[in-house]
């Protein structure tokens, strides 16, 4: 017999003897390698007891947990190593109180037929389905409004009713509570897939709020009413000063209107779109309004009068002399050409009154006008008669 069988005998009969020691502590079952073998297959399968005895050998009685059904696990390698000798039932009971030992996660019911099944004590569950779906429950919720029917909320805001986010929150709470209870990755599927069914119901149960913001009107009956300040209603603008502009009181009816139409949809309007529309509307009524605005075609020629009375003020009573020898001192006196010089800026101006056709032109005229009254002004000069 060659050594290897040797080791396999010995390890076999000690195998042995570990059943029959702990068959007193009623050990429903042993772990090694990530295996579990039930001691009633043990007993009648004897390819059952070969593959144990190899897996043993392999691993090592440090390695070889008893199960003891509701009293827990034990190392009985640990144990044998604190309490050397015979096996005493009440070491035992102790040690398996004060050092118990954690079964491999995971492990395999190795059955007679070497089959192997899942063992259900060890199964270490994946819940992040859950999680996954409790998170998703819960992002599905921010910002979701409770209302009954959503009239005193903004069109940008989501609402639901009472009920409906109730109900996902029981699903939640459902969900949460298999996390810890369930034996079987299959009832994590479901509470997970029962959950999104739910956070499902409550997405297609989110509806926007009811209450328009009319701001938008607002603004573009501001900007309506900005667009007509200080405009002018005229037929050719013929009637309307330069420095103003005018529309036609077609154009003018035309914003009126408008201006009227978004004043009414602020009480009817039932959807945030209603509002959009309006004010788009009336925003594309006021870009028409300004295009038809043009300079008024009237000029004021009231300086230019103004400016020639002052003139012909100026040469009130002013006789024209060479050198004044011929003037009587109580009278001023300016030569031909200072007079001609004048004359002609009156002239001019008074020519101006009717050619303007810009209140620029009028202003110049005025200018030119009184700088000829100065240099008239400055002149005069007193007669020596």
């Amino acid at each position: 017999m060659n050594k290897t069988a040797k080791k396999l005998l010995v390890a076999g009969a000690l195998v042995i003897a570990l059943l029959q020691a702990t068959s007193a502590f009623a050990a429903p079952g042993y772990y090694i390698g990530g295996k579990k073998y039930l001691s009633t297959d043990l007993a009648k399968s004897p390819a059952l007891k070969a593959q144990f005895d190899l897996a043993v050998q392999q691993h090592g009685y440090n390695n070889l947990l008893l199960d003891l059904d509701d009293r827990g696990t034990v190392n009985y390698g640990a144990y044998m190593a604190a309490n050397p000798g015979p096996l005493n039932m009440q070491k035992f009971k102790t040690f398996a109180a004060s050092s118990p030992a954690t079964p491999p996660p995971n492990a395999v019911i190795v059955h007679p037929d070497l089959t192997e099944t899942p063992d259900p004590e060890t199964v270490v569950l994946d819940t992040a389905p859950i999680d996954t779906a409790i998170t998703g429950a819960n992002a599905a919720k921010a910002g979701v409004v409770i209302s009954v029917d959503g009239q005193e909320l903004e069109s940008n805001v989501k609402w639901v009713t009472q009920a409906a986010s109730d109900a996902l929150d029981q699903a939640i709470a459902a969900a949460a509570a298999v996390k810890t209870s369930a034996k079987t990755q299959q009832e994590i599927t479901n509470a997970a897939s029962t959950l999104n069914g739910k956070i499902a119901e409550y997405v297609a149960a989110k509806k926007d709020g009811m209450k328009v913001n009319t701001e938008a009107i607002d603004s573009a009956i501001t900007a309506a009413n900005q667009a007509k300040k200080d405009v002018k209603i005229s037929t050719d603008g013929s009637d309307v000063a330069d420095q103003f502009k005018w529309v036609t009181q077609e154009a003018s009816d035309a914003l009126d209107q408008a201006i009227a139409e978004a004043e009414a949809v602020k009480t009817s309007a039932k959807t945030q779109q209603e509002i959009t529309n309006a004010a788009s509307a009336l925003n594309g009524k006021i870009a028409e309004y300004v295009a038809a605005k043009k300079d008024g075609m009237k000029v004021d020629t009231e300086a230019i009068d103004s400016a020639i009375t002052a003139a012909n003020q100026a040469k009130k009573d002013v006789k024209i002399s060479m050198d004044g020898s011929d003037v009587l001192t109580q009278y001023k006196w300016v030569t031909q050409e200072a007079s001609d010089a004048l004359d002609q800026a009156i002239a001019t101006a008074t020519a101006a009154k009717t050619s303007a056709k810009r209140q620029q032109e009028v202003t110049i005229a005025v200018t030119a006008l009184n700088e000829a009254i100065a240099t008239y002004e400055n002149a005069k000069q007193d007669g020596t008669l």
